[in-house]
């Protein structure tokens, strides 16, 4: 999780160098105004897309935890199981 984080923090960063770069305060205001317009959508997009992985994981995360969780209830009963169980000895 903190990895796809770090991701997302680091191509936000890149968009931002990107933009500082093309940036030019003297230049044409419309052109500006489509640089910022530009870096706006792509760091909405990058974190859109780290939201998305982030739920992905979670929700994986979830599911392996909840069959573990199973596993451990069905081997707990099965051990109850045979401890009340009279042993058949012949």
């Amino acid at each position: 999780m903190a990895q796809k984080q770090r991701e997302v923090l680091e191509a936000g960063l890149r968009e931002a160098a990107t933009l500082a770069r093309e940036y030019k305060p003297l230049g044409k205001v419309q052109e500006n105004i489509a640089l910022q317009t530009e870096f706006a959508q792509k760091v909405f997009e990058i974190a859109v897309q780290g939201a998305q992985d982030s739920a992905s994981t979670a929700r994986q995360s979830t599911t392996e935890a909840v069959k573990i969780i199973q596993d451990r209830v069905k081997e707990s009963f099965e051990e109850f199981r045979a401890s009340v169980r009279p042993n058949k000895q012949v």
